[in-house]
């Protein structure tokens, strides 16, 4: 198992996929705060069209949920952190990422060769799932890091106090857990197809849950309510200093351990030439 996780550290280290995406995601979260800082106009936006943004008591303008359209004109910096990862383009980078140094891994014989080697199979899973797991820990920090410190650039620093750096971390450890168990299932897909239409699928959910959720609860006449279930309508939800939905946890937990099993089933049952 440690040669096994050495060498998915080295691969991980100079993967140029890897590279990339975090360049990608540093480049996202400088790019979040400069369209969040030009939203200004929107106040005075057709009341057509800002009706179009509000979803469910919420206006979303897919990188920024507000309860008020007053607060664009009166944003901070507390404000814009609170909405880091109401961020679409961050979960879609997030599962663009996972699916697609998982598909290079089937692609370039690697799971291929360390099977030829002798190495079992559940380890060899679980050597690439925690080498995924530190790729996007790294990726959720660079993600976060810099966007406070562009949001306080451009915002203005708040009052920084014991209690504002305890919900700042609570809310960080919070959704890195959630964003882990979203990227578990991104991970798991890929051992049933690594077909293009996977990628597109695992990047396409993060909207397209949300949409199917809502459907369903239309045509159910709110009888039927999945949101419960669905991993990133607690990342869009949860902000910093608020009570959080405790059905996180085992969301959250479920979600893995079900992905990792499905991951598991077909992987024993894959046949490499």
């Amino acid at each position: 198992m440690k040669n096994l996780l050495r060498s998915e550290l080295y691969k991980l280290r100079v993967s140029s996929i890897f590279r990339r995406f975090l360049i990608a995601t540093f480049l996202t979260a400088v790019v979040t705060i400069i369209f969040i800082n030009m939203m200004e106009g929107f106040t005075e936006a057709p009341q057509e069209f800002l009706d179009q943004m509000l979803v469910g008591g919420v206006y979303n303008f897919g990188f920024i949920q507000i309860n008020n359209i007053s607060d664009l004109a009166n944003m901070t910096s507390l404000l814009a952190i609170s909405a880091a990862f109401t961020n679409f383009g961050f979960l879609i980078l997030m599962a663009l990422f996972v699916s697609k140094y998982m598909k290079a891994e089937f692609e370039n014989g690697g799971i291929r060769n360390f099977l030829l080697k002798g190495f079992n199979r559940n380890k060899i899973l679980l050597s690439k799932y925690i080498a995924m797991l530190i790729a996007v820990t790294i990726m959720v920090c660079v993600y976060f890091f810099v966007y406070c410190v562009a949001s306080f650039i451009i915002f203005g620093v708040i009052g920084l106090d014991s209690a504002f750096a305890f919900s700042m971390v609570a809310f960080f450890v919070t959704q890195l857990f959630l964003i882990i168990s979203f990227s578990t299932i991104c991970f798991s897909t890929l051992f049933l197809s690594r077909n293009i239409s996977i990628i597109i699928l695992n990047a396409g959910m993060v909207i397209a849950g949300a949409m199917a959720i809502n459907m369903i609860r239309i045509l159910s006449n709110g009888q039927l309510e999945l949101s419960y279930f669905w991993v990133v309508d607690y990342i869009t939800a949860l902000r910093p200093g608020e009570n959080c939905n405790l059905l996180l946890l085992p969301v959250g937990i479920i979600t893995i351990a079900l992905s990792l099993f499905v991951a598991n089933w077909k992987f024993k049952r894959t046949e490499f030439d």
